[in-house]
């Protein structure tokens, strides 16, 4: 989470009821993925005002979370969702790709394409049987797998040979 992050702030009274959120997310930011990069600076509030927290990302935009209405998971899921994004807008600057990707409106009328068959060979690596392995060593012809299209809580498989593929190593 911190990766994506150059600073947090916390602000809260530690006598306050509301400041649970606010020790949480500080656990979080201290036992979880580390950067050296990120500042985490702690404000002790002695007024009413509501326990706070303040994120700075790694492009410097701010965002404010009220953390006495906000657990410390959902800030956490915030933050990592607008990380992730921040990483995919990076990878296609990087890639010399315009940033936001504008897909035309007639390419979204488009039907997706089916997927019917896919073809496969699998061979082994080292030319041995490796008993450890979790699948033994098969080589297949390219025709003997077909997806059927299915609801997409299933994916049939058709063997259309005798062949098998092993999972437990034998």
């Amino acid at each position: 989470m911190l990766r994506f992050l150059s600073k947090v702030k916390l602000q809260y009274n530690a006598l306050d009821a509301r400041a649970g959120t606010c020790k949480e997310f500080l656990a979080q930011c201290i036992s979880k993925d580390s950067n050296s990069s990120c500042q985490v600076q702690i404000k002790h509030r002695t007024d009413d005002h509501p326990p706070q927290i303040n994120v700075t990302f790694i492009n410097g935009v701010e965002e404010v979370f009220d953390a006495s209405t906000t657990s410390a998971q959902t800030i956490r899921s915030l933050i990592l969702q607008k990380g992730h994004y921040l990483e995919t807008e990076q990878m296609f600057r990087d890639a010399g790709e315009a940033w936001p990707v504008i897909i035309p409106n007639e390419e979204l009328r488009l039907p997706a394409p089916d997927i019917t068959s896919v073809n496969m060979k699998l061979e082994p690596i080292d030319g041995q049987h490796n008993s450890k392995s979790k699948i033994s060593n098969v080589a297949m012809d390219t025709s003997l797998i077909t997806f059927t299209p299915h609801p997409l809580s299933q994916l049939d498989v058709l063997w259309r040979d005798s062949d098998t593929l092993s999972m437990d190593g034998t």
